[in-house]
């Protein structure tokens, strides 16, 4: 009775572990593809690299860069996704956390159809989703 009763215990632990799991990964792939957005608001304000590329021109092109509010915010996502990152090393491993990073990805290219009104290239874009998805969940099992 008392195996039992610990077996549905540690049944629990695992179900519960499994959930934080899926939970912190998720919350890590948020995180950096909310960064992928703002780097690429700042852009769409900022414009490309100027035509001309003197030293000077490109200097005030990256020193304006640098004091982008979008830009300041995508690094300061992208510093939260790190310290995320290292809580899923400790949390479920270095090679398993490889699951956020793809799911980043596809969260990239949902976000990028909302907000830039991009849309993914069918078949090609949505094939590619697929494999990411089925790779990243045979690593993470």
């Amino acid at each position: 009775m008392i195996a039992q009763y610990t077996l549905q215990i540690k049944e629990k632990m695992m179900e519960n572990a499994a959930l934080m799991t899926f939970g912190v990964n998720l919350i890590f792939a948020v995180i950096v593809a909310t960064s992928y957005v703002m780097y690429g608001l700042a852009f769409n304000q900022m414009g490309g690299l100027p035509a001309e590329k003197t030293p000077l021109i490109l200097a005030r092109y990256v020193f304006s860069i640098f004091f982008n509010p979008y830009f300041i915010l995508g690094l300061a996502l992208a510093l939260g996704g790190s310290i995320v990152r290292m809580g899923l090393f400790s949390l479920i491993g270095i090679t398993r956390s490889a699951l956020a990073a793809e799911l980043s990805l596809i969260l990239m290219l949902i976000f990028s159809a909302v907000v830039f009104r991009e849309m993914p290239r069918f078949p090609r874009d949505y094939l590619g989703g697929l494999f990411i998805l089925i790779g990243s969940y045979i690593v993470a099992s």
